[in-house]
């Protein structure tokens, strides 16, 4: 019995080997011709938003016109739905998109429709923003719908020094007006820590006090609120750094933070940070008594950026570090007289 299944076995192995060495197939087989993409210009490029995107790359295939052939250009990016752009060999696009952290993914699509076969060539698109610091003006033309302006007080684009004005941006960018806004307040800053100001400036005015929260200042509260028509600036500060250092923490500020916050921690600080803004601040030196601003809570620097706060570090703290991270990642005693030190530098 095994000597016949053995048999069997080998038989049909041989059957196997004689099928694929006799195959009489009529099938004709051929070398299908590739997709060419050649482009001469750069694969990395640059624009503004609205200006106009041109790529000029000539494709090919051998044995088919360039009617046989479609095209796509799409433009992809996690913060959008991929978007076509085109759908000719070459591209003349307007960029109605706005500057991002990372460049845009262009991808060039070549594909034969009778094969299905296609290539592909990726282009990378850096939106770059060409505004610069200016005065927002949000005006109407038929006082029914309204726009937003930006006059910038020069040229960043050139550098030119004569003064620059950008128009209609808002509905360069939505395709429409603002609608149902004769009358707007625009509060707008030189940068991200000059608006945020404007817009505490607008509460304080209202009844709000920067201690509201911290002092239990007690809210003012208005029936109506009025503004008068026109243009109003605090101008630049006179002092660069303006904050607070919370110093002598311990016990008392750091034990209420650990009740409170369960410790000195970015819960705590951005009411901190808060108070500081409201004040027209923008710097801290944080708590530093058994505190590592930077390494007890990552979140903390994130937070500090994010609200436009300097961190400095108080007297015996060079370098931007806490003499806490000494015993986290230092090795010997925090005593200058027992540290082994590096060799003085002598100058001649």
């Amino acid at each position: 019995m095994k000597n016949i299944f053995s048999i069997a076995i080998v038989a049909a192995a041989a059957s196997m080997l004689s099928a694929c060495y006799g195959d009489d197939s009529t099938a004709n087989y051929k070398t299908v011709n590739p997709i060419t993409i050649v482009d001469q210009g750069a694969d990395a490029l640059s624009i503004y938003p609205l200006d106009t995107l041109r790529i000029k790359p000539i494709s090919y295939k051998e044995g088919r016109s360039d009617a046989d052939l479609t095209f796509s250009w799409t433009l992809h990016n996690q913060n959008i739905v991929p978007t076509v752009l085109g759908e000719e060999m070459t591209l003349k696009a307007k960029m109605n998109f706005q500057p991002m952290g990372a460049p845009y993914r262009l991808v060039y699509r070549v594909t034969d429709p009778a094969s299905g076969l296609f290539v592909e060539k990726i282009y990378s698109v850096t939106v770059m923003s060409p505004f610069g610091t200016g005065l927002i003006v949000c005006d109407s033309r038929d006082g029914q719908t309204s726009d937003v302006s930006l006059c910038m007080h020069r040229n960043f684009l050139t550098g030119s020094v004569a003064d620059t004005v950008m128009r209609n941006l808002f509905s360069a960018f939505n395709g429409r007006n603002i609608d149902g806004a004769d009358h707007v307040m625009v509060v707008a800053g030189s940068d991200k820590r000059g608006t945020i100001y404007g817009v505490y400036e607008i509460s304080r005015q209202i009844g709000v006090s920067p201690w509201y929260w911290w002092a239990d200042v007690p809210v003012r509260q208005q029936e109506n609120l009025f503004v008068k028509p026109g243009v109003y600036t605090d101008g630049e500060p006179q002092v660069r750094y303006r904050g607070i250092f919370i110093n002598d923490e311990a016990p008392a500020f750091q034990g209420w933070c650990n009740e409170k916050f369960g410790g000195v921690n970015s819960r705590m600080y951005e009411h901190m940070f808060e108070l500081i803004l409201r004040q027209k601040g923008n710097f801290l030196w944080p708590a530093m008594w058994g505190n590592m601003f930077f390494y007890d809570d990552p979140r903390n620097g994130e937070l500090a950026n994010d609200m436009g706060i300097v961190i400095g570090t108080t007297h015996h703290e060079p370098m931007g570090r806490a003499h806490e991270e000494w015993k986290v990642s230092g090795s010997g005693d925090w005593n200058e007289r027992t540290c082994i030190l590096p060799p003085l530098l002598t100058m001649s």
